[in-house]
């Protein structure tokens, strides 16, 4: 059974959004984004072990009425909101019970400013809590809240065309180091490296090892002096640790708000039309030959089926693969046809939702290769569109 809808408003700024020191700029000049740039500036100046967290996520109508939902239909979860100038104040009080637990259970409150990215579709979270704070909080409710508010995912190749471009806003000769990158192989086994090199070379190394790459820390030095210490990752997490806030803010999350528009634009509003049928394929081309013979379809059935929250229906394996996919999140269909050797093409249904999609493709990437995505206009499907030649 649900909850009343909340939304506060705060009799007085104490503590918000754990960000220590930097906070009290906000009694003074009010909250709003420039004072919490500022305050992230003061916060990361305390110690060497301080650290903001933020989380990016593709929502293309109002968020907060989403949350609100979220809050409504959760059990043990109260989110809280209230309008700020140029964001929102989030707040969440999660009841988690579990045996192993001093009385059954243990309470974690957690806030967090959220806010539109540009003229995008992307809000971004932000809180300096601790790691367990930032995961029962924002990484909570923003997951609870799918679809309406969803994740998107960027590939390796994504995350390195934001290091070019993040590159690219500072004077000739700056350069990026990698100082930890997690990179992952097709059967799951993480690789931690703490190699310090530029960051082109990682990647260049996880190409030529078969591996993608998840999360990458590095430093960008320029003019001798390191500029920006920061963590991006496959996600939608990012972290800044220390240097100047506002190149974080200004360059560095607005080129990462690009990839996921980019991904907004090309999984949103894909469902086949009710009138005519016709439906927007989405294409996985790949470089190697994945499916050179029909035992390898079983390759794309294995990574479908273990897709979190779906179920999967084969309809067939041999010669060629097609499989239904059912979104348990919210409804949505689609069907996956290998077309080709080197190809896989999502066919959305009636009721295919970005966030779905996303999944899927992603699930798609992560076990066999990161292909390049395509959106493919066509009129109504034949079953012999899908025999692969």
């Amino acid at each position: 059974m649900g909850k009343n809808h909340v939304i506060t408003v705060s009799a007085g700024i104490t503590e918000m959004y754990g960000l220590g020191a930097g906070e009290s700029l906000f009694a003074y000049d009010g909250i709003s984004m420039e004072n919490i740039r500022r305050a992230v500036d003061v916060f990361v100046d305390e110690g060497s072990r301080s650290k903001v967290r933020f989380k990016s996520v593709v929502c293309e109508d109002d968020p907060i009425e989403s949350l609100e939902y979220t809050n409504y239909k959760l059990e043990n979860t109260t989110v809280k909101t209230e309008e700020q100038e140029d964001h929102y104040s989030v707040q969440v009080t999660k009841i988690i019970e579990r045996d192993d637990l001093e009385d059954g259970q243990r309470v974690v409150e957690s806030d967090f400013a959220f806010f539109q990215v540009g003229d995008t579709n992307i809000w971004t979270a932000v809180s300096g809590q601790t790691p367990d704070q930032f995961e029962h909080g924002p990484l909570w409710v923003l997951k609870k809240s799918e679809p309406e508010i969803s994740n998107f995912f960027a590939s390796s190749k994504d995350l390195q065309t934001v290091l070019h471009r993040f590159r690219d806003s500072f004077p000739s000769g700056t350069e990026i180091i990698a100082k930890k990158t997690v990179a992952y192989s097709r059967n799951d086994e993480g690789q931690i490296s703490w190699e310090t090199r530029p960051f082109e070379e990682i990647f260049e190394m996880a190409e030529e090892e078969g591996k993608y790459i998840d999360k990458i820390r590095f430093v960008v030095n320029s003019d001798d002096e390191e500029r920006v210490d920061a963590f991006i990752s496959r996600r939608g997490k990012l972290q800044f640790h220390s240097g100047n806030a506002s190149r974080f803010f200004d360059d560095l999350l607005p080129v990462f708000a690009d990839i996921g528009q980019q991904k907004a634009d090309l999984f949103g509003g894909q469902e086949r039309s009710e009138e005519t049928g016709d439906v927007n394929e989405i294409e996985i081309s790949f470089d190697k030959n994945h499916f050179k013979n029909p035992p390898d379809n079983r390759k794309l059935i294995k990574a479908l089926d273990e897709l979190s929250n779906s179920n999967i229906t084969v309809y067939h394996n041999n010669p060629y693969a097609h499989v239904s996919v059912f979104d348990n999140v919210d409804g949505s269909s689609c069907d996956v046809f290998i077309t080709g050797p080197k190809e896989v093409s999502i066919v959305p249904s009636y009721r295919g939702s970005f966030n779905s999609l996303m999944r899927v493709a992603e699930q798609i990437s992560r076990e066999l290769e990161e292909g390049e995505i395509l959106e493919n206009p066509r009129e109504d499907y034949t079953m012999g569109d899908f025999f692969s030649a």
